[in-house]
């Protein structure tokens, strides 16, 4: 995937692997639009990719909020004429204990993690096929490989994801359209800092940063990693199912 002088619209940028992931783009020479709910966090992501590329522009955006991610594609276009590459890495997380199930926060959780990528996939995705060329890339998981011990909202919205997007990888190309999905392992994040599962081989933000655009850069359809964890995660969730969750159950002190 060429990266240099192509716009590149971030969505969830404002911590986390996003906000390591702007500079990390910027670098590559991108024309990068960066978006979040939270605009101080966005202007300093801004800045800190700004050190290292192209001035990234600013916009704030809830990813519930259609008409809002309608409206903001729209000045994208305004300013660039196309959006080239969307990378939506918008995502919250839960530990899901069946004792202590907060449906509320599932239900939010559901909506930032998959109907977001899905409104957003929807506001590009048809000029994308009209012009014949683009990329998608999505945030999705390891622990959307199969259900997780104490993560089933987050799994099943991880799950989803994958198959949005494998989907997508199908139908698209034809078009002329990339489809990437992004499997990463623990990250250490906002999102992890009080979690209280079990994190190994857990990274830093950049390093995944690094590893993401690496992978654009060699046009990987899936970017996975860590390799030490990835990999066996891949055949552990292979198993049969039966074998599978007894493992699981083992695993996770059931």
């Amino acid at each position: 995937m060429e990266l240099r002088g192509r716009s590149l619209w971030l969505i969830g940028a404002s911590s986390g692997i996003g906000a390591a992931l702007a500079p990390a783009l910027a670098a590559e020479g991108c024309l990068l639009a960066i978006s979040a709910r939270r605009a101080p966090e966005l202007l300093r992501v801004a800045g800190e990719a700004s050190l290292r590329g192209p001035q990234p522009l600013v916009k704030p955006l809830d990813v519930k909020d259609l008409d809002a991610m309608q409206r903001t594609y729209a000045e994208l276009k305004q300013a660039w004429g196309r959006v080239e590459v969307m990378f939506y890495n918008a995502g919250t997380g839960m530990d899901a204990s069946v004792e202590n199930f907060d449906t509320r926060a599932a239900l939010d959780l559901m909506d930032v993690n998959l109907l977001g990528l899905v409104r957003a996939v929807g506001t590009v995705m048809p000029d994308m096929i009209t012009d014949r060329a683009g990329e998608i890339i999505g945030m999705a998981s390891i622990a959307g490989y199969a259900g997780m011990p104490k993560s089933s909202s987050y799994s099943a919205s991880k799950a989803a994801e994958i198959a949005f997007l494998q989907s997508l990888r199908i139908d698209l190309r034809r078009h002329g359209i990339g489809v990437t999905t992004v499997n990463p392992g623990w990250i250490r994040t906002p999102l992890t800092e009080h979690s209280r599962s079990r994190m190994p081989f857990i990274i830093s933000a950049e390093e995944a940063a690094r590893r993401i655009v690496e992978g654009m850069l060699k046009g990987e359809p899936e970017i996975h990693f860590p390799k030490r964890l990835s990999w066996p995660a891949k055949l552990f969730t292979a198993l049969p199912r039966p074998i599978y969750e007894t493992i699981a159950r083992r695993t996770a002190g059931h």
